[in-house]
């Protein structure tokens, strides 16, 4: 979204995961998608670094407040804590130390942090950043993968409850 509203010119180049071309690997030894490559030959292989590039390089945009320390904070609980608990819900096979409600019940709480944070946010100021909006359509399309993995699940349990009646 920051590359699009900064109008940055990029080159999209669909790869394989399973299949990684070592022109990937040249780039970044990291291996992993995405990377951005500059004008000046810098290479920027994480999201949100390739978000900060766009928007610090950009005069006129109105994303990034001069001071996003709150908005920063935000975006790694949710890179970080958020992730953490909602892959743990989405495999909860592959972490059996604890029920998979237990993980739910982890995400519940930081999704009703964000619920919190952007009723704040929306009575506060919506216009003094657009990155805290970008930040929330964030959150809500991994809220969205959250309410999905929840249905999907609801109806495999109703599904073999009813096959046992």
């Amino acid at each position: 979204m920051a590359l699009a509203y900064t109008n940055v010119i990029i080159e999209i180049r669909e790869i394989s995961l399973r299949d990684r071309p070592e022109e990937l690997y040249a780039a970044s030894k990291k291996g992993t998608v995405p990377v951005l490559i500059t004008t000046e030959n810098k290479v920027i292989d994480e999201s949100l670094e390739i978000m900060i590039w766009a928007l610090e390089n950009s005069p006129n945009q109105t994303w990034l407040s001069s001071d996003s320390s709150e908005e920063m904070a935000l975006i790694k609980e949710n890179d970080t804590i958020f992730k953490k608990w909602l892959d743990r819900y989405k495999y909860h096979d592959r972490h059996p130390e604890n029920p998979r409600e237990y993980y739910r019940n982890y995400c519940d709480k930081i999704l009703s942090n964000y619920e919190n944070y952007m009723q704040n946010f929306l009575q506060r100021d919506l216009g003094s950043s657009m990155l805290s909006i970008a930040v929330i359509l964030g959150w809500l399309g991994l809220f969205f993968v959250f309410l999905r993995v929840l249905t999907i699940s609801i109806k495999r349990i109703l599904e073999a409850v009813f096959k046992k009646s």
